[in-house]
């Protein structure tokens, strides 16, 4: 199995869940979608089991069930990925950043003013949401704590929590 393939199969039912194409309760088993995808079960397996990780999915004895969010999950996610950008920004600004490390920040926020300016964000709204990302995740990356940038990362993909 290539990594490739179970990459592209995890990406595939993360969006189908995000978007809702995929809805909370629906059953996910390997063998089904591994012939509906044209894949073997193996890359298909590893990516359930990565999704049940990000928490997008439940493990019952029958296979997987597509998780279902709450408007409260929703609000908990939210609050949660502000939390940990918030310590992420203390962290930062108590390391006394180096010239080099704040030229990373501001060209992130040149480019963010520069969309802004155009009046991109409607228009291009996919720029404006990867440069956002790109923003908060330069300053999870500048808090110096590994744990805290994976984790900020890691909030990012559960539905409806994103920058975006």
């Amino acid at each position: 199995m290539s990594e490739l393939q179970w990459k592209t199969v995890l990406y595939q039912l993360r969006s189908q869940i995000v978007s809702g194409e995929l809805i909370g309760g629906t059953k996910l088993r390997a063998s089904h979608l591994a012939e509906l995808l044209n894949v073997s079960r193996t890359p298909v397996s590893e990516a359930l089991i990565k999704l049940e990780g990000e928490g997008l999915l439940v493990r019952d004895k029958s296979g997987f069930t597509v998780r279902s969010f709450s408007i409260n999950d929703v609000y908990d996610a939210i609050d949660l990925r502000g939390i940990l950008e918030g310590a992420a920004a203390q962290k930062a600004a108590e390391r006394r950043l180096s010239s080099a490390e704040l030229s990373k920040v501001q060209a992130v926020l040149s480019e963010l003013d520069e969309v802004i300016e155009q009046g991109n964000t409607g228009n291009d709204a996919g720029a404006y949401d990867k440069l956002n990302i790109d923003f908060h995740l330069c300053i999870a990356e500048l808090s110096g704590s590994d744990i805290l940038h994976a984790e900020v990362k890691r909030s990012y993909l559960l539905p409806f929590a994103g920058p975006s």
